[in-house]
């Protein structure tokens, strides 16, 4: 691990955005419409989190984190639910619109809507997940927990699209997104100062395999690993996505789901 790779990236933790109310992940990133998985969830704050009503999950997105809404928690409670300082907790989630009816496959996102015991700052948050009837291609496979120095390996799988390039990046969040004009695809990641990181030349240095051309095989791996970092940063989120296609014609460009990660 380069030293200067180590302070720039420090340096992009602390000056990114103020923490979350909650690092969190979706187990499986992808599921079948008809299953069910679980949005994990860390009180980031250190100071405690207060939820809104008693749904957890308030609103849910297809397509982006500003993409139409196909269920809101109209029949929720409004009571508050309190999260203690750095307490963990799951909440199950099964696909379904506001009539209670299927959804079809695509790209959802959970929105979380909590207030701040320390500051009374609400904050909507999102978590991506892939909602795939079939084998999704391409997609990427991770663990989700991140362990400082320990390089962390991501799958890439993505029958079909040998020979093809593909670019991933990272980023602390995913809550706005990034509309990519050339394909016109949506990607979830955040362009945070992470995102630009891994996408600079200083990312390199931390980042193996996030540019490349698909194998034969329609499979490769690409691996991040992320520092000692001081004490006082703690409880990150992490999350990487990649677009894939053929160089010549970006109209022909996909995106892959959505793997988190939780720093802490």
């Amino acid at each position: 691990m380069q030293r200067g790779s180590l302070a720039v990236l420090t340096a992009v933790v602390l000056v990114s955005a103020a923490p979350a109310q909650f690092a969190g992940f979706v187990d499986p990133p992808i599921i079948a419409p008809t299953a069910t998985a679980n949005l994990n969830l860390h009180e980031a704050t250190g100071n405690g989190t207060l939820f809104m009503d008693d749904c957890l999950i308030n609103e849910v997105r297809v397509g982006g984190q500003n993409g139409p809404v196909v269920w809101t928690a109209i029949a929720c409670n409004d009571v508050i639910i309190p999260v203690g300082s750095d307490e963990d907790l799951s909440v199950p989630w099964t696909p379904q619109n506001q009539s209670g009816g299927a959804l079809p496959d695509g790209q959802y996102y959970l929105g979380v809507r909590s207030r701040s015991i320390a500051t009374g700052v609400v904050s909507q948050q999102w978590f991506a997940v892939t909602l795939s009837s079939q084998s999704l291609s391409p997609r990427l496979q991770a663990w989700p927990y991140v362990f400082a120095g320990v390089p962390t390996v991501v799958a890439l799988d993505a029958p079909g699209y040998a020979g093809t390039s593909y670019v991933a990046a990272a980023s602390f969040s995913t809550d706005t997104g990034i509309d990519v004009a050339g394909p016109g695809l949506h990607l979830a990641l955040d362009p945070d100062p992470l995102f630009l990181f891994t996408l600079s030349e200083a990312g390199s240095a931390l980042t193996t395999g996030f540019q490349g051309d698909v194998g034969s095989t329609g499979a490769g791996t690409m691996t991040f690993t992320v520092p000692q970092l001081p004490p006082e940063i703690q409880d990150l989120n992490l999350h990487v996505q990649a677009l894939i296609g053929d160089p010549s014609d970006a109209t022909q460009w996909v995106t892959t789901n959505v793997v988190s990660f939780l720093y802490n």
